[in-house]
């Protein structure tokens, strides 16, 4: 006891997870899945990637490129809103920092578009398919 004695909780991933860095993401496709998990903030870090990463991959998957998506007065208004959510899901960064790489938005057009596209969400299944999809794209990594 004189000397110390070596401690697990120093290698804790996201408060949830204990082992090396393969475990963890062997382990991160069934905890990560099904979107993102507001409710538990600290295995949302286990979910995120490098917002760059997941607005490249979105775009791609829509064929759009990044600069189209980040106008202001885009015609591709929904493709932005499902890069939104993902970049709010995945990208680990805020609505704020968002709004910046897309065009420059305010914070509150980003919810608002989040919000539009949640609402969306309910009543059509080819966005649910589309959201599926991406999110599984993503989970890939």
């Amino acid at each position: 006891m004189e000397k110390g004695y070596d401690t697990p909780w120093e290698k804790v991933k996201s408060q949830a997870v204990l082992g090396e860095d393969e475990f963890v993401e062997k382990l991160r496709p069934k905890i990560v899945k099904g979107g993102p998990m507001r409710e538990q903030p600290t295995l949302r870090h286990l979910g995120s990637m490098d917002a760059a990463d997941v607005l490249q991959r979105v775009s791609g998957y829509f064929g759009i490129k990044l600069e189209e998506l980040a106008k202001k007065r885009t015609p591709h208004r929904d493709s932005r809103a499902v890069v939104m959510e993902m970049m709010y899901r995945y990208g680990k960064i805020s609505q704020e920092e968002i709004g910046k790489r897309l065009g420059g938005l305010d914070y509150s057009a980003v919810s608002r578009e989040r919000t539009r596209l949640r609402e969306r969400l309910e009543s059509d299944r080819k966005l649910r398919r589309t959201i599926e999809e991406i999110d599984d794209i993503i989970n890939q990594r």
